[in-house]
């Protein structure tokens, strides 16, 4: 448990990772704000504290002002440094048992040649599962899917189902691809390969230029966030 530990830190800490993490602080402090801001009564209660922690008295302009700017995600943006994501990082010991569990396979590609990023690990979840209030339920969602490349042939995936556990199974060329695809789409500024391939350098020009948006969806509308480096 301990080795696995340590490996689960060194692979979630990936630049994306990391990013994603930092981002998630951001929107939970924000989704909090507006949250109280929208609640007037909620609103004036905190503000009551801020004035009494304060010293100071804030007028019933200022406290609309405020309120507004608040709830106008459009107004202002959010810059927030990737150390705050270290906190997230706390359940590690948790993901690592998560992991420990599922069931390991190895694929082997004999058709495609697979690559891999700064971003190696993937996670992806049936969309038919995510709820608006509680997300896609990370790692206990019972259709995600874990996938590690370990060599230009070979890809670790772990995932709650399937009969096939501690062996060697074979990839299809499309989901090798598919793979591949995902690596790109995830990889914050590089991508990896073996052996120069037409279709891998063509795979990372369409995406590695692309921004693929902020990496923590939610329902509501939110400000711009900023993650500096």
């Amino acid at each position: 448990m301990a080795y696995l530990q340590d490996v689960v830190q060194k692979r979630v800490g990936t630049p994306v990772s990391v990013s994603a993490g930092a981002e998630l602080s951001a929107q939970l402090f924000q989704q909090i704000g507006r949250f109280t801001a929208m609640h007037k009564q909620t609103f004036e209660s905190s503000m009551n504290e801020f004035d009494a922690h304060s010293g100071k008295t804030t007028s019933p302009e200022e406290r609309k002002s405020m309120r507004n700017f608040i709830l106008d995600t459009d107004s202002y943006y959010l810059d927030v440094p990737r150390h705050a994501c270290l906190e997230v990082f706390g359940s590690i010991e948790t993901v690592a048992e998560h992991l420990l569990n599922m069931r390991w396979v190895v694929g082997k590609s004999r058709e495609q040649h697979l690559v891999t990023s700064d971003c190696p690990v993937s996670r992806i979840t049936d969309p038919a599962t995510h709820s608006p209030f509680r997300g896609d339920g990370g790692f206990k969602n019972k259709t995600v899917r874990i996938g590690l490349p370990l060599s230009s042939e070979h890809m670790l995936e772990m995932t709650w189902g399937g009969e096939e556990r501690h062996r060697v199974v074979d990839i299809p060329k499309e989901m090798a691809r598919e793979m591949n695809r995902l690596r790109a789409v995830k990889a914050e500024r590089f991508v990896f390969a073996g052996c120069r391939d037409h279709g891998i350098e063509k795979l990372c020009r369409k995406w590695l230029s692309v921004d693929t948006g902020p990496r923590i969806q939610t329902n509501h509308k939110s400000a711009e966030i900023r993650v500096k480096r």
